[in-house]
Formats: C-alpha cells, structure tokens, sequence
C-alpha cells in the first residue's frame, strides 16, 4: 500500500492516507469545536476506520464560534468513542506543551489516546490500544569500571610502596575505596517502571532513582559538557547529571523547574519513549 494517497484540504485541515492510516492535519494554532467538527465530517466511523489527528500547528484551545456551549475537546471525545465502538481507533499526535497539560489536569490524557508524532502513531495502530505505550529498558555498558579497578590498584600498589604509616593508609583507603565504588559502574540501566523510569547504576544497586512521568514538563536530546565528565553530580549548568559514558544525553525538564540530564547511547529512543509517556 503506498505511503501517501487520497490527499485533500480542507478550510481546517489537510488529510491523507498512510499506510492505511487516514491523517488529518489541522492547519490553523487554534483549534475549535468547527474544525472538529469539520474533520470529523470527513471520518465514517462504521468501518473500522484507523485516525490520526496530527495537531502540529496547534497552539491553543478555543470554544466554539457557532456553539459556545462546546469545547473542542468534545466531538474529539466523541469521535474515539464512536471509532471505539465499531472496531475502528483515533489517535492524537504532536500535541503542543500547553494542550498536553490541558489532558493531563482534566484526565482526558486517560480516554483519549496520544503519540509523539504521526510516525509513531501509524506504527502503534497495529498494536492492541493497552500496548500503545512502549516498554522501555536498555543498558548501557563501558570502561569507566576498569578505569576505576586500575586506579585502584595503582594506589594500594603506591601506598606499599611508601612505606609511611600515613601514607599507605590514605593511598590504601583510596585504593579500596575506589575497588569497593567500581562493581557499582559496571553498567546504566534505564527501565521503564510503570509510573516512573528507573535509572540504576550496577550490578551492585548502589546508586538508583526514579523519575516520576507526571513530573516532567518536557524532553530533549543534548550532550554534556567536558566538565560534566562521568558519575553523578551537579551539573555546572545546573541540574543533576547521571552518566556512564560519551557526552550523548537525554535532558529531562520537570514541571518543577528542575532538569536532569541522563547520559546514554540510546539518547534517541530514549527520548522518545519518554515523550509517549509525558503525553500518555
């Protein structure tokens, strides 16, 4: 089936088909209960139909011109359960910051199902809609333990061979301190834990926080400073950086007005597992 067919426009709204999957694009930045309704005109809802409405170039949400009594978030509402009911499936993708907090406070975010982008969308619709949100797991591993083993043993080695009560006790302690800190850094796990993400250095369980999805506000991907290095710490450009290995990054603002940047190899997906769980 090709990728794009059946393109049309509308006063409201651009739509075509992919991958069998009708897309209807509004194409104003505010969305009304007309351009709704004028999207919804276009859907029959008696076949199971697959839709997306892609929001990309809404900013905001206004009541209706011609019915005030109706907000726009109706007919939508409307729309999912009709399509639910005959087999069929709507989906919302690219849904600004202050429209996903609109969902999130009113709990609509629970009823309405919602993607990043028209991509991920299209490809969630061959799953089953309690699977539309991806597990997420993957460990990174790297040589920051060796590093740690080596110099370890190059201070418990140079603290023998001072000689000095005080000086193999301070290079000694050092030494084992640094063999005791490197089983911790063998790897970075970030799981998916239901309502949180986990991140956890290992295989000794050391070090490990969660991140709860409700308190993020929104997701990038960055790079760390040189100065930012490995480990766990403060960041010079505020926020805590957890890290094992490369510069590579996912920059996590929370609602709250914090960040955290957590280093991976996998900082696209990773990215953007967590934009599905922001808006889910």
């Amino acid at each position: 089936m090709g990728n794009n067919i059946d393109k049309s426009q509308n006063q409201f709204l651009s739509q075509h088909t992919l991958n069998g999957v009708i897309v209807l694009t509004f194409t104003e930045p505010a969305l009304d209960a007309d351009a709704v309704e004028e999207a919804v005109s276009v859907i029959n809802a008696d076949d199971k139909r697959k839709v997306i409405l892609d929001l990309q170039s809404v900013r905001f949400l206004v009541g209706g011109s011609l019915r005030p009594d109706q907000e726009p978030l109706t007919p939508i509402l409307k729309l999912s359960k009709q399509l639910g009911e005959k087999g069929g499936r709507l989906v919302l993708c690219n849904v600004a910051t202050e429209i996903a907090d609109v969902l999130r406070l009113t709990s609509l975010n629970r009823i309405i199902e919602i993607q990043p982008d028209v991509a991920f969308a299209v490809a969630c619709m061959d799953r089953p809609p309690e699977t539309k949100t991806t597990k997420y797991t993957h460990t990174q591993k790297a040589p920051i333990c060796l590093i740690l083993y080596g110099t370890a043993i190059y201070c418990i080695v140079l603290g023998w061979m001072i000689g000095d009560a005080l000086g193999m006790c301070v290079a000694g302690g050092v030494g084992l301190l640094l063999a005791w800190l490197a089983p911790c850094f063998h790897h970075l796990t970030v799981q998916d834990q239901g309502d949180v993400l986990g991140i956890r250095f290992g295989p000794i369980p050391l070090f490990c926080r969660t991140v709860r999805y409700d308190d993020i506000a929104r997701v990038e991907v960055g790079r760390t400073l040189l100065l930012d290095g490995w480990g766990i710490h403060m960041s010079i450009r505020g926020g805590w950086v957890w890290n094992l290995w490369g510069r590579a990054c996912v920059v996590v603002r929370f609602i709250n007005g914090g960040t955290l940047r957590i280093g991976s190899d996998d900082a696209e997906s990773l990215a953007r597992f967590l934009r599905s769980r922001v808006l889910t």
